[in-house]
C-alpha cells in the first residue's frame, strides 16, 4: 500500500457540472470521502493499518474489484421527462483511471430541478434510480423521500473544490 498509493478521495477526482454540487453531495454523502485505491490488496493493507494504529475507519474503492454500474437502457426517455437536469454520469467527469469508481457510484442517479420533476421521473417507471433535486432533496429507490431546508454554511465539499479549481485557473491566467 505505502509503496503504491494511487489513493485519492472520490470527491477530489470529480469535475461536477455547475449547479449540481449540492445535489451530488446530498446523494453521495460520506461516499464522497471514499478512498480510491488500485486493488483489493491495497484496501486490505490500509484497513489492517487503520486497525493496528487504531486510526479510525475508512471506506475504499479498489479499482480492480469495483463493478461499474450501468445507466438505465432508456436514457433518451428519461431525458424527455420535464425537469430532468441529467443523468449523473453525464454531469460528473473524471480521469479515465477513476471511471469505474464514477460509474459504480453514479450509474443509478439522476438529477432533477425539483421534487415535482422527481416524482414525474419516479412515476415514469424509473424506480431503480435514486433521484436528487438541485437543492438536495432525495427520492430513494425504495420510494422513501428526504429533504427540507439546508443550513447555509457556505459551500460544502464539492463547492469548495470548485472554488479552489477556479482560483487555481485564475492564478494561472
Amino acid at each position: 500500500f505505502a509503496a503504491n498509493p494511487v489513493v485519492q478521495d472520490f470527491a477530489n477526482v470529480l469535475t461536477v457540472a455547475e449547479g449540481c454540487d449540492v445535489a451530488l453531495e446530498a446523494a453521495l454523502g460520506a461516499r464522497l470521502q471514499d478512498l480510491i485505491c488500485e486493488s483489493g490488496d491495497d484496501a486490505r493493507e490500509a484497513i489492517e493499518l487503520l486497525k493496528r494504529d487504531r486510526a479510525g475507519r475508512a471506506s475504499f474503492l479498489p479499482l480492480d474489484l469495483l463493478e461499474a454500474g450501468s445507466p438505465p437502457a432508456d436514457l433518451t426517455r428519461l431525458r424527455r421527462v420535464t425537469g430532468v437536469v441529467g443523468h449523473a454520469l453525464d454531469l460528473v467527469q473524471c480521469a479515465p483511471t477513476f471511471d469505474v469508481a464514477r460509474r459504480h457510484l453514479l450509474a443509478n442517479l439522476v438529477v432533477v430541478e425539483d421534487l415535482e420533476a422527481g416524482l414525474a421521473v419516479r412515476r415514469a417507471g424509473f424506480g431503480r434510480l435514486t433521484i436528487v433535486t438541485r437543492d438536495g432533496d432525495l427520492i430513494r429507490t425504495s420510494g422513501a423521500m428526504s429533504g427540507g431546508s439546508r443550513e447555509e454554511r457556505g459551500p460544502a465539499l464539492l463547492g469548495r473544490k470548485r472554488e479552489l479549481d477556479e482560483l487555481g485557473a485564475d492564478v494561472a491566467r
